[in-house]
């Protein structure tokens, strides 16, 4: 028994002088993911999380599933493509959710040109009262991308700081074919 922890004060000192990965190393670059045939980037001090959700509040049809992922100058809990994992966004909030659309017969999306702006973007969020009294803006762009559809939803709240809103910016206009 006296043995095992002799090991131990001996391997311990010596974790320390193990060289730190390359994973951990590459939190002081952007980040890129990745969604069917589009990759976008982001900066080191956002968060990701990849979804796959066949709930009809995230496809918005019956019986389809979609994936993608949702970047966020936030923490981002489970299931954030729902919104579950920050039930209150905060008023400095900048996230980003990239997916891809459910399929749906007939309906076809335009083919934007590139890079993607915010500006292209439009409001979201229909019936949530007036503009002035929101916590933050939802806006949208429904795009084509190699034959197939894409949402792509930005939350930006009021009281977003300068640096984040161009990070947001910056993430929308990475966003390009693999």
């Amino acid at each position: 028994m006296n043995l095992r922890y002799a090991f131990l004060g001996v391997l311990a000192p010596l974790a320390l002088l193990i060289p730190v990965s390359a994973a951990a190393e590459h939190r002081n670059e952007p980040g890129s993911a990745n969604v069917e045939s589009l990759t976008l980037t982001y900066p080191e001090h956002f968060y990701r999380r990849y979804y796959a959700s066949c709930d009809f509040m995230v496809t918005g049809v019956h019986g389809a599933c979609v994936h993608g992922v949702v970047l966020a100058n936030t923490w981002l809990g489970p299931n954030p493509e729902l919104g579950k994992s920050n039930t209150l966004l905060p008023r400095t909030v900048a996230k980003v959710q990239l997916g891809v659309a459910a399929s749906q017969p007939g309906v076809v999306a335009a083919t934007p040109t590139y890079p993607l702006s915010l500006t292209n973007f439009r409001d979201a969020c229909k019936g949530c009262g007036m503009i002035r009294h929101r916590r933050f803006s939802q806006v949208e762009l429904f795009f084509r991308a190699n034959a197939a559809n894409y949402w792509a939803i930005a939350w930006i709240g009021k009281r977003i700081s300068r640096r984040d809103y161009l990070a947001l910016k910056a993430i929308v206009a990475s966003i390009h074919f693999s």
